[in-house]
């Protein structure tokens, strides 16, 4: 019997139009209507800065403590039989691969940022998909082409700036590419199923693993734990403070347990 495979799901405009749902673009990423509970960005958290963001490094802050100065990267401890201290460089973008470390191998964690569009930037698009391996050697980081006005780039909590448009690829270049690379493979993620639901594809239940429904392995209170509270409790470093990267964030997926 031939391994399960990835799947791209069927036209989301004509699967909404036959159950009377809303439309969704055959031109551009999916995006959903979501009303946030957070108050706007000022014209300063969406700069127009020629820097982008650079993988597994947040940007410097006058505002904010660099969560890097507190992280003991020496410590002899393990954790589950690994070094604590090469899972939190793999997590800061400190640690070195050899060559074989950079091949894709069985594992592959993903993680999807949005920007805001419509009107006051309430519509999420999906306009960045990150892939790393096992070890956090990057893959796939691919910034989404938006066909709408991006009003709100959400740049203090997605790490996304209007110059890493330039660089853009067009949501079916970047699917296709996702599901290329997931084929026959183990998917790694945090509440993996909304990354999949944006990128409308599917892949096979037995091949994914997801950190937020395996969480009571860790005795971690609640039944979806927030990402920032399993990586406290298994690493003690402290994320999502303020602006991140995928990147970064992905590591922390295939950190054992």
């Amino acid at each position: 019997m031939s391994p399960p495979v990835a799947k791209i799901a069927p036209s989301a405009s004509s699967t909404n139009r036959a159950k009377g749902k809303k439309p969704v673009r055959d031109d551009g990423p999916p995006f959903k209507r979501r009303k946030l509970d957070r108050p706007q960005l000022s014209a300063t958290s969406q700069n127009t800065s020629s820097f982008a963001f650079p993988r597994g490094k947040p940007t410097p802050s006058t505002s904010t403590i660099d969560p890097e100065l507190a992280v003991d990267f020496t410590t002899q401890e393990t954790k589950n039989g690994e070094s604590l201290a090469t899972l939190r460089k793999m997590v800061f973008g400190r640690l070195e691969h050899t060559s074989s470390q950079t091949d894709p191998g069985k594992y592959l964690a993903i993680d999807c940022e949005m920007v805001g569009v419509g009107i006051d930037g309430e519509e999420s698009s999906l306009a960045r998909v990150s892939i790393v391996n096992y070890w956090g050697a990057v893959q796939m980081d691919e910034i989404v082409r938006q066909k709408e006005r991006v009003v709100d780039y959400r740049t203090q909590w997605s790490g996304i700036r209007p110059s890493d448009m330039v660089r853009a690829k067009t949501f079916e270049d970047v699917q296709k590419r996702v599901a290329a690379l997931t084929k026959d493979r183990i998917l790694v993620g945090h509440a993996v199923h909304n990354d999949l639901k944006v990128l409308l594809l599917s892949h096979p239940g037995p091949c994914i693993r997801d950190t937020q429904h395996l969480a009571a392995k860790h005795n971690v209170t609640g039944k979806r734990p927030a990402l920032r509270n399993l990586v406290k409790q298994e690493l003690s470093v402290v994320i999502q403070g303020g602006e991140h990267s995928s990147v970064c964030l992905l590591v922390l997926f295939l950190a054992p347990g």
